[in-house]
């Protein structure tokens, strides 16, 4: 039995390929698209197609947006000073998930100098693309914010008061194409099956795979135009992906993907003694 600090051994490779092969296998009851749409109740896996994530993404600055923008955004009629305000912000809320389903395998590779596996997938096709979207007719998953100063006199930093003017609304995002890589860890205790062990799943999404429409009609100017900047800068892409990357880092997901797989490792255990 090898121990964590070696690099996975060809045997090992080759019952790692072999789950993996299973796992998008359309014969197979394994077959991770199905499961990923229909859940797995053998093992306590829920669908994740549709799926919901809740919270708001960090927000991403809109940089080098006309001062006159702002201005609408911080208009303050009582002031006889014009208000000033900060580069403007745009944030994404709660969204309902389609299509994780519609996944394919990449490359498996094997680190040479530790027991780690990486594993590349891509989600999303032209034909049928993943889908973020409201979550309901009525709540919004897009915020924009601009925070406001009264000057205390012309080109003062100190403000007589400070207000945040914000805007919201829903959009959807269609995405083609994004890529999952995933990084584990193969544990191999003695006595015991093997297991892995998720250490980090990176996203990978290009501008050019997003389709993002922002319902605007019903927000003010400014809040029309920090829309299509936010997409002319690709500040959308950023926020997009940030959303899918923490949907597929809750511990729940990560917990879900090794439990699908140690499963299988501790089948194979008990089915073969002669890879212990």
């Amino acid at each position: 039995m090898s121990t964590n600090s070696y690099p996975i051994g060809p045997i090992w490779q080759a019952v790692l390929k072999s789950i993996w092969k299973q796992l998008f296998n359309p014969n197979s009851s394994l077959y991770l698209p199905n499961i990923i749409k229909n859940g797995d109740p053998s093992l306590g896996l829920p669908s994740y197609d549709p799926a919901t994530f809740t919270g708001k993404s960090k927000p991403f600055i809109i940089s080098g947006v006309d001062p006159s923008v702002i201005s609408q955004a911080c208009t303050d009629t009582t002031s006889p000073i014009p208000p000033v305000g900060s580069e403007p912000t745009l944030a994404l809320g709660d969204v309902l998930l389609h299509n994780l389903s519609n996944m394919s395998s990449g490359n498996m590779t094997f680190a040479t100098d530790a027991p780690n596996v990486t594993i590349d997938v891509t989600v999303g096709t032209e034909e049928t693309p993943f889908i973020l979207e409201e979550v309901n007719a009525t709540d919004p998953n897009f915020f924009f914010n601009v925070k406001c100063c009264d000057p205390e006199s012309t080109g003062s930093q100190k403000c007589n008061k400070s207000w945040s003017t914000s805007a919201h609304g829903q959009f959807q995002a269609n995405v083609s194409a994004f890529n999952i890589t995933l990084e584990s860890k193969l544990n191999t205790p003695n006595g015991a099956p093997p297991t892995i062990t998720i250490l980090n799943i990176v996203l990978k999404v290009l501008p050019k795979d997003i389709d993002l429409n922002f319902n605007v009609a019903s927000l003010p100017k400014w809040a029309q135009t920090l829309a299509k900047i936010a997409v002319q800068q690709g500040v959308n892409t950023n926020a997009i992906a940030d959303v899918i990357q923490s949907f597929l880092n809750q511990p729940s997901v990560e917990g879900h993907i090794e439990k699908l797989i140690n499963a299988q490792l501790a089948k194979i255990w008990g089915q073969s003694s002669s890879l212990v």
